[in-house]
């Protein structure tokens, strides 16, 4: 697997910084989804994911080295997320409150093809969350062939490449919007449509590598216009995501610009990175916790988000150190320190 030129520096902080916003918000989605609040805090957090995946394209791009032989980048990538999402799985097999749990839905969910089939019982079965890991699981699939068709090919086509996904998808997604119901949430969670997502951190990695850079000004006007739109529209799912697209996109090129100068600031604390390290682990659990403690616990309000909240980032805490990082260093190449800013999920 090749891949034009070579990264300035692997880590970038502030984007693994940034991930923990990004699960925080689907987080406070599902508040409102299984009504622990009467209100959701952030109704369309679940474009959350949306940030994971553009993220996802552009740390892996950025992080894989020159001629990696894609046997190697594919037991990296599961070693990242497969050990993780294994034990949740198991975990969800247990518990009172998951997803729905039948055959088709447990072979679905161990073979991360839930998302392929256009069913809620076997998309959102067991942890539903983890139907983004379907899509991240294709996308790994596909992008050492991607990587080899742009090496060599100017930043014209690698810009078509992106921008063909991202618009067709979008086009699809706005009729399915339209029709509402089962049409919107296959939208939502079909890896084809939510390729072009993938695509453009790809495409944003290649260029900030080969000197693009963004004003902040550019990300400022990205969020007015993003979040005006979203709060201002209502919009149904699950359009947020194509309207957050741009924000998340300039916004994810900016953080690694200012990486890539050493600059102190805020989003380099160790507090930050570390919720970052641990926001995998957060995303993949906090669903589960939150519905069982509603199972458990007859409570509303701040009386369920606290607890939840709590439960969920000492679950994830766990997890991360007991599952998540111990599989990277068994299950990664040996001798190769398994790179600590790769995304989950989603990504």
């Amino acid at each position: 697997m090749t891949s034009t030129g070579g990264p300035v520096r692997t880590v970038l902080p502030r984007l693994t910084s940034l991930r923990a916003f990004a699960a925080l918000g689907v987080f406070l989605f599902h508040l409102g989804r299984w009504h622990a609040v009467q209100h959701s805090p952030l109704p369309f957090g679940y474009a959350g994911v949306t940030f994971f995946f553009i993220l996802s394209g552009f740390v892996l791009t950025w992080s894989t080295a020159p001629g990696t032989p894609a046997g190697r980048f594919y037991r990296r990538r599961v070693a990242r997320i497969y050990p993780s999402h294994l034990a949740l799985l198991v975990l969800a097999l247990a518990l009172p409150v998951s997803g729905p749990v039948s055959v088709r839905s447990v072979l679905a969910s161990l073979f991360l093809v839930q998302a392929w089939i256009p069913r809620g019982d076997i998309t959102f079965g067991l942890n539903g969350v983890a139907w983004s890991l379907s899509c991240e699981a294709a996308f790994y699939l596909a992008l050492p062939f991607v990587l080899a068709w742009l090496d060599g090919r100017g930043v014209r086509a690698a810009r078509w490449l992106a921008g063909v996904a991202f618009v067709g998808g979008s086009a699809v997604t706005v009729v399915a919007a339209v029709h509402g119901g089962t049409w919107a949430v296959v939208a939502f969670t079909h890896p084809v449509l939510r390729f072009g997502e993938f695509l453009l951190g790809v495409v944003a990695a290649r260029e900030v590598r080969s000197g693009l850079r963004v004003a902040p000004g550019l990300v400022v006007a990205a969020a007015v216009v993003g979040l005006g739109v979203v709060l201002a529209g209502d919009l149904p799912l699950p359009l947020p995501d194509l309207v957050l697209t741009p924000l998340f996109l300039t916004g994810i090129v900016l953080a690694a610009q200012t990486d890539l100068t050493d600059r102190r600031g805020w989003l380099v604390s160790r507090p930050l990175i570390y919720a970052g390290q641990v926001s995998f682990a957060f995303y993949l659990v906090h669903e589960l916790v939150l519905t069982n403690l509603l199972h458990v616990r007859d409570a509303r309000g701040l009386g369920a988000a606290v607890p939840a909240f709590a439960a969920a980032a000492i679950l994830a805490v766990v997890v991360h150190h007991g599952v998540e990082r111990p599989a990277q260093r068994r299950l990664s190449h040996p001798g190769r320190r398994a790179a600590s800013d790769g995304p989950p999920l989603v990504t």
